[in-house]
């Protein structure tokens, strides 16, 4: 179903722009769950290739099943990725640091020095600040862990005539 519907030109297959466009139409849908950002167009061009077994140019609909699989383990591998880091990553970092923050006299004492005084109360207060920094890591690490999955795997490189690319 997939195939007949981004096969625009319905030949029977599907060219390189069709298969960028689902792609693209694709992470449209996976940024709902997680922010991920659409692979290059290098990289799909070279996963395209990779998939275009009999080199026509085009993918049949046994060629395009291979490349939707190796682009949905790719986003699959980043919202597990992002889900973890957003449920359970975040939570953890942020109660380590404030309870490193209370028992770290030196620190405390700078808060102190930085906030004023009136604030002490709700700012330095242990359960405000696991709330605050809870919500802080949860935003934020999700989207760390990302870019360092994409670096880690090799995917901040160009991909323009590699044919040995390997993909997760």
């Amino acid at each position: 179903k997939v195939f007949e519907a981004i096969d625009v030109n319905k030949d029977g297959q599907v060219d390189t722009n069709e298969a960028y466009e689902l792609v693209l139409q694709m992470y449209v849908q996976i940024n709902r769950q997680a922010p991920i950002d659409p692979p290059p167009r290098p990289l799909v061009m070279a996963l395209f290739r990779a998939a275009d077994t009999d080199k026509s140019g085009h993918l049949s609909k046994d060629e395009f099943c291979s490349l939707a699989t190796v682009l949905c383990a790719r986003a699959a591998l980043r919202i597990v990725a992002h889900k973890f880091i957003t449920i359970l990553g975040g939570p953890i970092i942020a109660i380590w640091i404030v309870e490193t923050m209370i028992d770290n006299n030196p620190l405390l004492e700078f808060f102190s020095n930085v906030i004023p005084e009136q604030f002490h109360g709700a700012l330095l207060n242990k359960h405000i600040a696991r709330l605050v920094l809870t919500v802080f890591f949860c935003a934020s690490l999700g989207n760390v862990v990302l870019k360092s999955i994409d670096f880690f795997l090799g995917y901040h490189k160009k991909y323009h005539d590699d044919p040995t690319v390997r993909v997760v």
